[in-house]
């Protein structure tokens, strides 16, 4: 793993997403984020996926797209 649940990061768009939940898929590890305000108080918006790539030493985090994908974690995630 490369984040911890409760763990906030902040991602290329310069905003701030708490770590709700850490899950290995098919030996990718996918994160459930969720937007905080500026002042780390509050959780704002709607929660996203997240799945972390390991590129030679390169740590990069992109969004999860495809409505199939985003069930299947949102299923995994909740149950």
């Amino acid at each position: 793993m490369f984040f911890n649940k409760n763990e906030v990061i902040e991602l290329e768009n310069k905003k701030n997403y708490l770590i709700l939940g850490t899950m290995i898929v098919e030996n990718e590890v996918y994160y459930q984020i969720q937007e905080i305000n500026e002042e780390g108080t509050n959780v704002v918006g709607k929660k996203s996926f997240v799945v972390a790539i390991n590129d030679n030493g390169n740590l990069f985090v992109e969004d999860v797209v495809g409505e199939e994908k985003l069930s299947k974690l949102q299923e995994l995630f909740t149950s």
